[in-house]
């Protein structure tokens, strides 16, 4: 007899995140490839020495987010294309099909900003990603140990 009121369980083995696809120079850039690595929406792209893009695709994330994994990935490209807006007048820009863009869209392309930057607003992210969840685990009693 099937239960109807218990939702599936997830599969044991969820299917593995699109790769980022590493344009040609992105190995160059430092820390590149482990930055693409921790966020694999995160595509780096280097056509000059000077000038690095960090390109946000939405058309290649994977179908099957987690609706927490969706709002951090939305929030990094609100928070990256303010950034460009506010911080690289000139330089950044917001692209869509070619035409440049007032809000974030997807695809975002943004122009020279220093990866230490975008690393350091990842790490600042998760981290404050990490003590919400505590508090709501402690709130729901949910927490059992934790990690």
């Amino acid at each position: 007899m099937v239960d109807v009121g218990v939702p599936a369980l997830p599969d044991p083995q969820p299917q593995p995140r699109l790769s980022p696809r590493m344009f040609p120079g992105a190995s160059m850039i430092p820390d590149a490839k482990r930055l693409a690595a921790d966020h694999q929406n995160v595509i780096l792209h280097n056509t000059h020495k000077e000038q690095v893009f960090i390109i946000i695709n939405r058309h290649l994330q994977p179908y099957n987010l987690r609706p927490d994994e969706q709002h951090e990935f939305d929030m990094l490209c609100e928070d990256i294309a303010y950034y460009m807006r506010e911080s690289l007048p000139g330089r950044g820009q917001c692209v869509r099909n070619g035409q440049i863009v007032d809000k974030p869209e997807h695809p975002v392309k943004v122009l020279g900003i220093e990866l230490s930057q975008v690393e350091e607003r990842l790490k600042k992210q998760q981290a404050a990603e990490a003590r919400a969840q505590q508090v709501i685990e402690r709130a729901s009693g949910s927490g059992k140990g934790g990690n």
